[in-house]
């Protein structure tokens, strides 16, 4: 009977499976619980925590699948960091990155579900809170920069100012790429060592 006893005694302690907040109890210290009571609490992991999204197909195709091979390992996720933007619109300070992508595109939105790990150490971010997430690559990018604010535009397309050798300014049209911050990627019209005016 004894023995018995210590057994029953052992299922009156719950353990949580995993670190994290606890929510409010169902239950009061000495209630009668058992299979059927339901749930007693909620425990939701919060540092890290994930962020479930949607990107479209083409965000998809022009920026994913350039930087993942066709079988993706968690390695090559990791050249794409997330940030987050509240509800308040201000940028959270941790820095996430992707650690998992869907298998297809839904049909009806066009859009491929993602998932990222974004640090918590202080507990800002909660399940079901609602953010903006912006993907960014780490990748190193080669190439010729300039600054934005040097490009000009007109209805013949996106050109820059530059200083010929022999002191006249000519206009040179240039093919952009991406952004990265306050500088665009130049993919054709100019060369390096151009010099390009940024005001004047």
């Amino acid at each position: 009977q004894v023995t018995a006893a210590e057994v029953n005694l052992g299922f009156t302690t719950i353990k949580a499976p995993i670190s994290g907040r606890i929510g409010r109890s169902q239950v009061s210290p000495g209630d009668l619980v058992g299979p059927s009571s339901g749930d007693l609490t909620t425990l939701v992991s919060i540092d890290p925590i994930e962020a479930l999204f949607q990107v479209s197909e083409a965000t998809y195709i022009d920026q994913i699948s350039q930087r993942v091979t066709a079988n993706p390992t968690v390695d090559d996720l990791k050249n794409i960091e997330v940030t987050l933007e509240l509800a308040d619109g201000l940028q959270y300070p941790e820095v996430g990155q992707i650690d998992y992508f869907g298998n297809r595109i839904d049909a009806a939105t066009g859009t491929m579900e993602a998932r990222a790990r974004i640090p918590n150490p202080y507990g800002l971010l909660v399940p079901g809170q609602y953010v903006r997430v912006t993907l960014q690559d780490t990748a190193l990018k080669d190439g010729l920069f300039v600054p934005l604010a040097a490009v000009q535009a007109d209805q013949q397309g996106a050109f820059v100012l530059v200083v010929a050798g022999d002191g006249t300014v000519q206009r040179s049209n240039a093919q952009l790429g991406e952004r990265l911050d306050d500088m665009v990627l130049v993919t054709g019209g100019l060369q390096a060592g151009d010099r390009g005016i940024v005001r004047g």
